[in-house]
């Protein structure tokens, strides 16, 4: 019984760390960021924020244009 129990517990335990990185909303006041989040099915987040921590501003803009996710509308302008 208490075999079972630590069982079910560790198998939840594994369950909540695979989703801990999964984001299903955007959580900034930037209506662009917003948009953005939006427009991508709030999915691949750190695609662009990358994993232990953001990407700089220069390979977000090589990013943007090269990038084919990216390019559909930030080469609309």
């Amino acid at each position: 019984m208490v075999k079972t129990v630590g069982v079910i517990l560790l198998l939840l335990a594994a369950n909540l760390n695979a989703f801990a990185f999964q984001c299903n909303v955007c959580h900034s006041k930037n209506p662009k960021m917003v948009k953005m989040h939006q427009a991508l099915g709030y999915k691949d987040c750190f695609k662009c924020h990358g994993f232990k921590g953001k990407k700089s501003k220069e390979e977000l803009k090589v990013q943007m244009v090269t990038d084919d996710l990216c390019k559909g509308c930030h080469l609309k302008q």
